[in-house]
């Protein structure tokens, strides 16, 4: 049970994983919210030596200092579930960049939050922790373990920014 999400900083050709058993529908905001609110938001996770399956990860995101290139995957909650009163919180309610997100306007997401990620290439990948372990396999990186791909041939392409 829960929102579970992987999360994986590169600094310096080195890789450290992270793991929420909650993270996985708040994760997108933190991502939203630039590359120095994410990588703080990431040190409240337990650190972990191996991704999980495509299938349990609900959302998540990486952050290669490197290579300037963030990856991040997974719906946000909905405010109006979340929050235990009647009035979401508003300004959850009002950023605009999420409400792209949440209407599957990638492309517009990446866009609005992309002066939050200066110099950075940002991309949305849906094929989330398996998007992860195919980075760190194209870095040579082996000391996070990552399953099998297993995500759906269906699965829509990652959206970049910029292109």
């Amino acid at each position: 049970m829960g929102h579970r999400a992987n999360f994986v900083i590169i600094k310096e050709g080195k890789a450290t994983a992270y793991e929420d058993q909650w993270a996985g529908g708040s994760a997108a905001y933190e991502f939203s919210s630039g590359e120095l609110a994410a990588a703080k938001a990431i040190e409240l996770y337990e650190e972990t030596n191996e991704l999980m399956d495509w299938a349990f990860a609900e959302g998540g995101y990486l952050i290669d200092y490197d290579q300037k290139l963030a990856i991040a995957f997974g719906m946000p909650f909905d405010a109006g579930e979340f929050f235990d009163d009647e009035e979401p919180d508003e300004l959850v309610e009002a950023d605009p960049a999420i409400n792209k997100l949440l209407e599957e306007d990638i492309t517009g997401f990446l866009e609005d939050i992309a002066e939050k990620w200066p110099s950075w290439k940002i991309v949305w990948d849906e094929r989330g922790v398996d998007a992860f372990a195919l980075h760190l396999k194209s870095r040579n990186i082996d000391s996070v373990k990552t399953a099998e791909p297993s995500h759906p041939a269906e699965t829509k392409e990652a959206v970049s920014y910029p292109k």
